[in-house]
């Protein structure tokens, strides 16, 4: 029986939630280890070539299947729906994120993807901004659909209804990640059967520096691929990448985040001043138009400075009042900053 097609709505609800989800992350960190640990087992177990035949013929069951999941994955969401959802949203973002938006939408088609824009509110409640939870209300995700050439970024209402232009800043990053899309899949491949052809034939004397060695190369090459977004969106928005990563919000959910669990580069707290400094050289650098407005100084006030996107805290209780999330797991990938 066919299940029946998600709204708009429901996807943005659930990719907001997957976003805050400090277990998520932390698999996405960690994802060589596991992968290392279990073709070492079978390799202990089983000698190296049944894992590795059983790697192979898995791997051509996925490609048989490869159709039959793009299809399914094309038709999970109702994209009529996102249609609608964007005809409605666009035309009554405030001025000046509807200019931000429609420049980043433009650039993206160019690339040959379809963009959505879903907004993301508060979902825990607290009618005050400044103890507020919702750390997708600071921050943007991006994800594609196998099967399709559409992309979903969610952006929270606190960068939307801003009137600086930080919201360009961050949606400038979000397509820089997308127009190093075949990067990050590289990078996931290695993560994946990379790790299990190195655990399968590495002697064991050497397990654990190799397992370190597979995880320094993810980790490294995730943080590269974040510094070369943010310096890619700070030659076009130098003023608004010190304020980006000046924001005390930033401070206050990483705090947050890293007490609660939460893993992952990008949004720490701790990072913020590496990742504004890495900034900073661009912004030195970049076009005047983009690094002359007084905000890219560093003695702009700190209360005029936006707030960051990073990762948050799960959410489990809030997003099971808005559904159960494993119905609503995202058949393609997502990727957050």
């Amino acid at each position: 029986m066919l299940r029946k097609p998600r709204t708009f709505t429901q996807l943005g609800d659930q990719l907001a939630c997957n976003a805050e989800n400090p277990a998520l992350r932390t698999i996405q960190v960690l994802l060589p280890l596991p992968i290392f640990a279990v073709g070492a087992v079978l390799s202990f177990a089983f000698g190296p070539y049944i894992p590795l035949g059983l790697q192979v013929g898995l791997l051509l069951f996925g490609f048989i299947r490869m159709p039959r999941i793009r299809r399914d994955s094309a038709t999970a969401v109702a994209w009529d729906d996102a249609e609608a959802y964007k005809r409605d949203t666009l035309p009554a973002l405030p001025s000046p994120a509807a200019g931000f938006v429609r420049s980043t939408f433009t650039s993206i088609e160019k690339l040959g993807y379809v963009p959505y824009l879903y907004r993301a509110e508060c979902r825990c409640g607290s009618p005050d901004i400044d103890v507020c939870r919702c750390p997708m209300r600071w921050s943007a995700a991006a994800s594609t659909y196998p099967g399709t050439k559409n992309v979903v970024i969610v952006a929270g209402d606190q960068l939307i209804d801003r009137q600086d232009s930080v919201l360009a800043f961050v949606l400038a990053h979000e397509r820089g990640h997308l127009q190093h899309r075949r990067a990050f899949w590289l990078r996931m491949t290695i993560a994946t059967e990379g790790a299990m052809v190195a655990g399968i034939f590495t002697p064991t004397a050497l397990l654990v520096p190799v397992a370190a060695a597979l995880l320094l190369l993810h980790l490294l090459w995730g943080w590269a691929a974040e510094i070369a977004c943010d310096r890619g969106a700070a030659r076009l928005h130098g003023a608004a990448a010190d304020l980006y990563w000046g924001s005390p919000d930033v401070h206050r959910l990483g705090g947050e985040l890293r007490s609660r669990g939460g893993s992952g580069f990008c949004g720490r707290s701790r990072d913020a001043p590496t990742r504004r400094h890495g900034c900073a050289h661009t912004c030195a650098a970049a076009p005047t138009s983009a690094r002359s407005h007084k905000e890219c100084r560093d003695d702009a006030p700190l209360e005029s400075r936006p707030t960051g996107h990073l990762p948050g805290r799960s959410t489990p209780a809030i997003c099971k009042r808005r559904g159960d999330p494993s119905e609503y797991a995202p058949p393609g990938g997502q990727h957050r900053t």
